[in-house]
């Protein structure tokens, strides 16, 4: 399943590793510098984090 983030300065990449919707909380926190989520059990994509 793709999983695409799209946005103002978000440059495109792929990633060829495994990843999971349960990733997007993690990144989408990381990417605006907030506080992950208590439930969050992905991981944060570190390709989509690095602006």
């Amino acid at each position: 399943m793709p999983i695409i983030f799209a946005g103002n300065k978000i440059e495109a990449k792929t990633v060829t590793r495994p990843v999971t919707p349960y990733d997007i909380a993690p990144t989408l926190s990381g990417y605006l510098n907030v506080s992950t989520p208590s439930g969050a059990t992905g991981d944060m994509l570190e390709e989509v984090v690095k602006h």
